[in-house]
């Protein structure tokens, strides 16, 4: 029980090598494995940062679980799951010892398929037990993302174990800047498959690549099922509920660029006559847009599906 290692010990400025030979800096949030990620979240957010491990549980779950679970969530989209934002984590190994696993080549972004991703392992003393080194390709299948069948990971300690290997107690991670503008989007899909829903992913994947000044910032995908379960309202004129429901945060450094982010995401709607686009006016109503993703965490209370 981890319940009591909670303290949010702060946030630091650290200094990064990048592989193109800069040095720079950057936010790093370093704090206990009980901590409820929720708290993680709204620290960092007070002081305009974004930590972007964000599982639809994060009202609940922990650092700690997070890291052992290799966590996503609706920000993964941008900035990968909990892997990709990891700058180091304590963890105590069934051996009595405490090791510190350290990334060593942290890029301050998500890790692409071509990467090669090195962490150090080092024993209480200091000393190297070991060097794991990933492709980013072994880390998620390219297209795919998060790749939840591949356990070992090269013998990297901890994430994604499931807690089978060891006790994980604290734990640092990097920090984004957050964007200036943003929309929410929210797109309901209406007949009798999710061919088009698919289809609308795909697209909307291959023309935000998230490498220019307007981003794609998180991609959320609740199917009939859910829409039934939490009592979803339909946005669009239809009497009918939706087959599927995306919803969609659009970044940039400046309106116009969301702009733009938005109108490429209308363009891609046109070729597609069962979905409809709503566009939070407001960021209160786009909180209502999120809200119903908040409730996906509700549902085992009233069903098995």
């Amino acid at each position: 029980n981890t319940e009591k290692l909670n303290r949010i010990r702060g946030i630091a400025s650290r200094e990064f090598r990048l592989d193109d030979g800069r040095v720079v800096r950057a936010p790093v949030l370093s704090l206990e494995a009980g901590v409820i990620t929720e708290a993680a979240m709204e620290h960092a957010a007070r002081e305009g940062l974004v930590f972007a491990t964000d599982p639809t549980s994060a009202w609940a779950c922990t650092i700690g679980g997070n890291i052992a679970e290799n966590a996503g969530g609706k920000d993964c989209v941008l900035w990968g799951t909990c892997i990709d934002n990891i700058v180091s984590f304590r963890i105590a190994m069934p051996s009595g010892g405490t090791w510190t696993v350290r990334r060593a080549n942290h890029q301050l972004r998500k890790i692409l398929p071509e990467d090669l991703v090195r962490f150090e392992v080092a024993d209480e003393r200091g000393a190297l037990v070991r060097t794991v080194e990933l492709r980013g390709s072994e880390i998620r299948k390219k297209g795919l993302w998060k790749d939840i069948t591949n356990k070992a990971l090269g013998g990297l300690p901890g994430v994604q174990k499931e807690g089978t290997d060891g006790l994980i107690g604290s734990a640092e991670f990097i920090l984004y800047r957050a964007y200036p503008c943003s929309r929410t989007l929210c797109l309901e899909f209406f007949g009798p498959s999710f061919d088009e829903a698919s289809e609308v992913i795909q697209e909307i994947a291959r023309a935000m690549p998230n490498r220019g000044e307007e981003a794609l910032s998180a991609l959320e995908h609740f199917d009939d099922e859910y829409v039934r379960a939490i009592g979803y309202r339909t946005k669009a004129p239809r009497p009918e509920t939706p087959k599927a429901v995306i919803v969609v945060d659009v970044v940039g450094h400046a309106p116009e660029q969301v702009e733009r982010g938005v109108a490429a995401i209308r363009a891609i709607l046109a070729g597609h006559g069962s979905t409809h686009l709503a566009v939070a006016r407001d960021a209160a109503e786009a909180r209502r847009f999120w809200a119903d993703r908040k409730k996906l965490g509700a549902i085992a209370r009233r069903t098995n599906a």
